[in-house]
């Protein structure tokens, strides 16, 4: 038991890095297209150490560790082969969540476990995948030792999705062949609330950029649409153009554009489930839409991803917030003391008039929204 425990505390601070993993069960968002089991166990804490050490021997074979130098657990030949991962590895991602939704006797050998669980695993830029385990194991000559094993990708039944609004002469080109690099790139050369603002009413030659956050299945779509109606999946696609870097997808679509404040806009993501998805239900959906118009640099649209809304500010309380969030953007407002004086008011109309909304200097809800979108809040 105490080698058990080296082993499990080591693998805590090492390739795993469980001690940043969020102990929580997986959302609505992340299950998969089929039904998985209700979980018997949530929370790391409740999951059994011989569990976990098995799960810290999948992880690490699936992050390309030869079978050989894994500690927590013995594979059976031909096991360690079967759940490795070629064409991707989870090298940069860490276990962010985990579900153990069987853990029980062996029907097959009542001296070993079955074990299922669900892994959700997320990369510093957001980035998900939920993988499937499962695995029947035992001890043998003081060791765990894993008899029958496999691994399957859960695909999201919507995915999380972002959208950028550039110009097209900041587009990267080549376009690179590397998912991560691309989003960087994009999210250097997004349009500020100000960039925008200042070509409203002007024809300008804009790219549109969508990035899928959820790994998909390999024959998935992710497509973009631009339309002046905010519903349904139809719109103009000319020069659309996808990628896909093994599950993870992006889409580009340029054209010339005149943003207004009166006319709206929308860049929709359309996304087709693949092959993992029956027939019947393959049909393209809606994962998100972007209104152009928006002063917002980063907007975040989609189904399953929905923050919940902060109570927000009254009063003395209220005037304060947006005096603190116009002097964080540059607009000089004065002291943030919860009075709607000549400089706040001033402070609120130049914001107003270059966000392109309703210009009247009055302090609202709307208004504090507004302002935490522009700073990303």
């Amino acid at each position: 038991m105490n080698r058990y425990l080296s082993l499990f505390f080591a693998s805590l601070l090492g390739l795993l890095m469980l001690a940043a993993c969020v102990p929580a069960s997986l959302t609505e968002s992340d299950e998969a297209t089929r039904q998985m089991p209700e979980p018997v166990l949530l929370g790391l804490e409740d999951v059994p150490m011989d569990a976990l050490m098995v799960i810290t021997a999948y992880v690490e074979r699936m992050r390309g560790v030869p079978a050989g130098q894994i500690e927590e657990a013995r594979f059976e030949p031909g096991i360690a082969e079967a759940i490795e991962q070629p064409d991707f590895r989870f090298s940069g991602f860490r276990l962010a969540a985990l579900n153990l939704f069987r853990y029980d006797v062996s029907t097959i050998d009542p001296y070993q476990i079955d074990l299922g669980a669900s892994l959700l695993f997320m990369d510093p830029l957001g980035r998900r995948t939920v993988v499937a385990l499962y695995t029947t194991y035992g001890e043998k000559e003081g060791r765990l030792l894993v008899s029958r094993g496999a691994v399957e990708t859960i695909y999201p039944k919507v995915p999380a999705v972002e959208l950028y609004l550039l110009r097209t002469k900041d587009m990267p080109n080549p376009i690179p062949v590397n998912h991560s690099e691309f989003y960087q790139l994009v999210l250097e050369k997004a349009l500020s609330p100000a960039e925008r603002a200042a070509n409203f009413g002007r024809p300008q030659p804009y790219t549109v950029v969508a990035f899928g956050m959820d790994r998909l299945d390999p024959k998935a779509k992710l497509e973009l649409r631009i339309s002046d109606d905010p519903d349904g999946v139809k719109g103009y696609a000319g020069g659309m153009q996808e990628y896909n870097y093994v599950g993870w997808h992006a889409a580009t679509l340029s054209g010339i554009f005149t943003l207004n404040r009166q006319q709206p806009m929308f860049a929709k993501v359309v996304y087709t489930p693949g092959t993992s998805t029956s027939l019947f239900k393959r049909q393209p959906r809606l994962a998100g839409r972007f209104d152009l118009r928006q002063t917002t640099r980063r907007v975040i649209t989609t189904a399953t991803r929905q923050p919940s809304k902060p109570q927000q500010p009254t009063g003395r309380s209220l005037v304060r917030s947006i005096q603190q969030e116009l002097n964080a953007l540059g607009y000089k407002a004065g002291p943030a003391d919860g009075l709607a004086g000549k400089k706040t008011r001033q402070a609120i109309r130049a914001f107003q008039k270059q966000a392109g909304v309703r210009v009247d200097g009055q302090p609202s809800v709307e208004l504090l929204e507004l302002l935490r979108q522009v700073r990303g809040r």
